[in-house]
């Protein structure tokens, strides 16, 4: 044994060859080589150490490797690591704690935490959980920091996190990202916020508050898309403390909204705004109000007429005006007359009037024919006239015709003979009347 190369062999034990070292075997293959029949072991103990558990076992039991705990008298404790072989080598590699195996490690590279089964899932690089009961991932980091998940696809530029999950600990908010970029954030009141960091008309995006408030902003374009498909029916429905205040709906390709047996239908195939009743889903007729007798509509602007107690010709109004004109004389006279009233309510085809004049001096004798605001009706007698209301000219019985087919307004004595101008020279003249125009 004078030479590293000398050759001692203890039979049946110790084997020395050169700098190798076999135990159990008379070719040692490397520095040490242990081998025995049935599974070999070797005890790693602590003489010193005061707990009972002080041996480590490293086994090799049917070419399978193992760390064991034992007892300072060599009895088994637990199995704390092993790896399982096959033809190709490691099959794979098991981590125990007290007894229980906690995670494995495949032939595929899979992972295990807290269960054995690493294939046959969706994804299996990394599986975490038992099966049963509550299970978890923790990310632990600073008070001030960020702890986050990344997803890559490769180590150049931005690759490496295209996809993010984050959760801030200084302002204790979680946010998501796809393409490098944040696009939803759950902040520390619970509030929801899609494309937009903050709350804010102003920002385009979503917010959706914890206390039920949403909001949404959209820059050029379509807000908000609602889409019922099959059937006709509510497309949106209100509510105020679980009850049914109101909807929009469809009906027929048209929309509808309202609350109860109130209701309109706006069909755009009659281009008209129909009464409706949610409740059945239905027309009604003659049994929704517009406004009250306390709470009435401002003004109505139509440029067509008002069907009032019917539906027939003679129940619609299609014209009411309130105005002033110029009274002329037209008797061919061309006297100046002063007007100090004249006004006029047209309703439909009837024409209410008044007017005030003073005529000037005048000895002229043809027949008194004054200017009306619209043409009288050509019918087969005079349509309208009026009554002298006020005058100083002592001709208080005359008669005032709206001569047909004319804009023209005449005097008549009970005669039926014209009135003169010179009948009127320098007296007043007042008139209320009302005709038919066409």
């Amino acid at each position: 044994m004078s030479k590293q190369t000398d050759l001692i062999n203890i039979p049946d034990a110790i084997t020395v060859d050169g700098s190798n070292v076999g135990i159990g075997t008379s070719s040692p293959l490397s520095t040490m080589h242990l081998s025995t029949t049935g599974g070999g072991s070797v005890y790693l103990q602590d003489s010193n150490a005061t707990s009972t558990y002080n041996i480590s076992e490293i086994s090799n039991n049917a070419g399978n490797f193992g760390i064991q705990t034992r007892n300072s008298s060599g009895t088994f404790v637990s199995t704390d690591y092993q790896i399982v072989k096959n033809a190709s080598g490691a099959d794979y590699h098991r981590w125990f704690t007290q007894g229980t195996e906690r995670m494995r490690i495949d032939s595929s590279g899979n992972v295990g935490i807290g269960t054995s089964t690493t294939s046959g899932w969706q994804t299996s690089p990394l599986i975490v959980g038992t099966g049963s009961g509550n299970n978890g991932l923790t990310v632990y980091s600073g008070s001030s920091n960020s702890g986050s998940i990344y997803f890559g696809r490769g180590t150049s530029g931005s690759d490496n996190r295209k996809g993010q999950v984050a959760y801030n600990h200084s302002n204790e908010s979680m946010t998501f990202h796809t393409g490098v970029d944040e696009r939803m954030r759950i902040d520390s009141s619970g509030n929801l916020f899609v494309a937009r960091t903050a709350e804010g008309d102003g920002n385009v995006g979503h917010t959706f508050r914890a206390d039920g408030f949403s909001q949404t902003t959209r820059s050029g374009g379509l807000v908000a898309d609602f889409n019922r498909k099959s059937s006709d029916g509510d497309i949106v429905r209100f509510q105020k403390d679980g009850a049914a205040v109101g909807i929009i709906g469809a009906s027929g390709g048209d929309l509808i909204i309202g609350t109860g047996d109130t209701g309109v239908h706006f069909h755009d195939g009659v281009d008209s705004i129909i009464p409706w009743s949610v409740t059945a889903a239905s027309y009604v007729n003659n049994a929704i109000d517009l406004g009250t007798a306390s709470y009435n509509y401002k003004d109505l602007y139509l440029s067509g007429g008002v069907y009032l107690g019917g539906t027939g010709a003679a129940n619609k109004l299609d014209d009411y005006e309130e105005g002033t004109w110029t009274i002329t004389d037209q008797s061919g006279a061309g006297m100046s007359l002063t007007v100090y009233v004249s006004t006029y309510t047209k309703i439909g085809n009837q024409v209410f009037f008044e007017f005030g004049i003073v005529f000037p001096t005048t000895s002229n004798t043809a027949d008194i024919k004054l200017s009306l605001p619209f043409l009288v009706k050509n019918s087969g007698d005079n349509t309208g006239g009026g009554a002298i209301t006020v005058t100083n000219s002592g001709r208080n019985s005359d008669t005032v015709l709206a001569l047909r087919n004319s804009s023209l307004l005449a005097l008549a004595t009970n005669l039926n003979s014209g009135v003169r101008n010179n009948n009127f020279s320098g007296k007043q003249l007042r008139v209320n009347g009302q005709y038919t125009t066409t």
